[in-house]
């Protein structure tokens, strides 16, 4: 049975060291999977053993194994987002950009995340960063 995104919530707060762990693992193999995709792929694999959410296994290549077999596929039209830039009126010729609810959703994004912006052919490429505190 599909997973509420209230109980995805749930899982994300309860579990917020397993998912990162997870998230990384599936970084470092080149796949940018989001915390929804994740928690939905545990919880899965956790289901499928008849189980409640399981330990994550010692070995990275296990658990990467586990992960890419329960991942949800990806859409091939992946939703867009058509945003209009609100001039900031300053005279710094600076914008804001307005991200629908849906897309915050989405990626996992919150109020307070660090954004990446670049520009790649005619498209703006948002990316969420992470900041290393010392």
């Amino acid at each position: 049975m599909p997973l509420s995104k209230q109980s995805r919530k749930e899982l994300a707060e309860m579990f917020p060291e397993a998912i990162r762990h997870m998230k990384d693992c599936l970084g470092r193999a080149g796949n940018n999977a989001i915390d929804d995709e994740i928690i939905t792929a545990w919880s899965e694999y956790s289901d499928s053993l008849c189980a409640g959410w399981l330990g994550l296994p010692d070995a990275d290549d296990e658990l990467l194994a586990i992960l890419l077999q329960h991942l949800p596929e990806r859409r091939s039209n992946a939703n867009r987002f058509v945003v209009t830039l609100i001039p900031v009126d300053d005279g710094s010729n600076d914008a804001w950009l307005p991200l629908p609810d849906e897309l915050l959703d989405e990626l996992g994004w919150v109020p307070g995340d660090m954004l990446e912006i670049t520009k790649d052919a005619d498209q703006i490429v948002l990316k969420k960063t992470t900041i290393q505190r010392g």
